[in-house]
């Protein structure tokens, strides 16, 4: 399974709380974030985490690509 997560800044800690209760799902799915999310869900809940762009720098609309044409579930 392919999950992509994106969080605002107000919103990180939520994030990398519900990335550290999910962890054993999370570890057998191939997880992409942009890139200050991916790091913190990386550093802070130990999951690996494909990162991409920061989302100012165009990671949310990488990911939205990645929708589009159905790489994610």
């Amino acid at each position: 399974m392919h999950i992509a997560l994106i969080a605002h800044d107000a919103k990180k800690d939520l994030m990398v709380t519900l990335a550290r209760d999910f962890a054993p799902f999370l570890s057998r799915c191939h997880v992409m974030a942009t890139g200050t999310t991916g790091s913190r869900l990386i550093a802070e809940a130990g999951i690996e985490v494909e990162r991409l762009l920061s989302g100012p720098l165009g990671g949310d609309l990488q990911i939205g690509a990645r929708l589009a044409e159905g790489l994610v579930d």
